[in-house]
């Protein structure tokens, strides 16, 4: 072997292996399906992208926790939400403005609480 192919075996090792390294890497807790078709079947294309696909796919604890996210940011965004009803118009300074709970209204007060004509 001359020394030219010794990288270069070295990296074709590395690619060979990459689904195995990026799951070690990920500390997965079922490592060991990627790591299997990667040893296996990685010298079939198919089988090699398919360990990569095991290896970068996201892991029972890692979807549960991106739902529970989810569901928290949805009940966050649920219990802020502003209630319908008189506030002061951020277009208009000293004027009131109706919220309808989603959008401002067309309904208007002016300075001394009197509602104002539509426009």
């Amino acid at each position: 072997m001359n020394q030219a192919s010794i990288p270069e075996l070295l990296l074709l090792l590395v690619l060979y292996f990459l689904p195995t390294i990026i799951t070690a890497a990920k500390r997965r807790d079922d490592w060991p399906t990627p790591v299997l078709v990667n040893v296996f079947l990685s010298w079939t294309i198919v089988g090699w992208f398919a360990a990569l696909y095991l290896s970068l796919r996201p892991s029972e604890y890692e979807r549960h926790m991106a739902i529970a996210a989810a569901v928290a940011d949805g009940v966050a965004m649920a219990s802020t939400r502003t209630e319908p009803g008189w506030y002061d118009d951020p277009d208009a300074p000293g004027q009131g403005r109706w919220w309808d709970g989603s959008a401002w209204a067309d309904a208007r007060l002016d300075e001394y609480g009197q509602p104002l004509p539509p426009t």
